[in-house]
């Protein structure tokens, strides 16, 4: 395991070189999902100069193609920000609850408005936004059955949230390894049915991973391993102790799910912040 580490090092650097090599020649770079840049553009264009007030966002990507890509904002006062936004020329009328975004552009297209319910745009790419409000008119979801299933299983009074289904946790973790390293950390490694991640921030700030997987026994063997892991660092570590004592890696009483959490304190926080 060790020299796959190691090796694993040497091929990041290797990659860092070569992106950097690619983006001197002008080779173009994978896209950033939509949301990247159009979300404080559309702050901007709405008249808002912090996003603060907004009562939700959801940002979706397909992690084969960022360029599918969207997100739906929930925003107070949504119709008379985009009547003022569209009569100061900040935004183009494309059609009926639906505007382009000047001058951003997107993969040399425009990034698309649209109100498909009351209080909350939907931006995206023109082809997606077609998708979308295609599914939206015949009642149907956009998003896959895979990933809806992940975003109801994760609790609804998080402060924010995120899934990956398992074809991105096994692209995303394991994409840039040969065959032979990739095979055999899935040999190693429990499989995957997808991630889930969720935040609640209160007096205190608690962030919690659950990783669903059909290999309990895989699963129960890489907790014991990352909590021997955890006490060895705290023990060569005194600085660190406290903070490793507060991450919690568990099994789910089912067998089903690998279980992460890490809660900090108000006053832990501070520690950090005025380190």
């Amino acid at each position: 395991m060790s020299d796959v580490v190691a090796e694993e090092k040497k091929r990041t650097e290797a990659y860092k070189k070569r992106r950097a090599q690619a983006e001197a020649e002008g080779r173009p770079r994978r896209p950033e999902p939509v949301f990247a840049d159009a979300t404080c553009q559309v702050a901007r264009a709405l008249g808002d100069d912090t996003v603060a007030a907004w009562t939700r966002g959801a940002f979706a990507l397909a992690h084969r193609d960022f360029r599918r890509s969207a997100a739906i904002l929930e925003i107070p006062d949504l119709a008379a920000k985009l009547a003022a936004a569209t009569a100061a020329g900040r935004l183009l009328a494309r059609g009926d609850d639906t505007w382009a975004l000047t001058p951003l552009r997107y993969q040399g297209q425009e990034v698309l408005l649209r109100v498909l319910d009351t209080g909350e745009l939907v931006v995206a790419p023109p082809a997606v936004m077609t998708e979308i409000a295609a599914n939206f008119a015949r009642g149907k979801r956009t998003l896959p059955r895979e990933v809806d299933r992940l975003v109801v299983g994760t609790p609804v009074d998080a402060g924010f949230f995120a899934v990956a289904t398992e074809a991105a946790v096994q692209e995303l973790g394991f994409g840039n390894m040969s065959k032979g390293r990739r095979g055999l950390l899935q040999m190693l490694l429990p499989r995957p049915e997808g991630l889930q991640m969720a935040g609640v921030a209160h007096e205190y700030f608690g962030f919690f991973l659950r990783m669903p997987t059909d290999t309990p026994l895989k699963a129960g063997a890489l907790v014991g391993v990352v909590q021997r892991m955890l006490a060895n660092q705290a023990e060569a570590d005194s600085d660190s102790a406290e903070f490793l004592r507060l991450l919690d890696v568990t099994q789910a009483t089912d067998k089903r799910a690998l279980l992460l959490s890490y809660v900090l304190s108000r006053r832990q926080i501070e520690t950090i912040v005025l380190q």
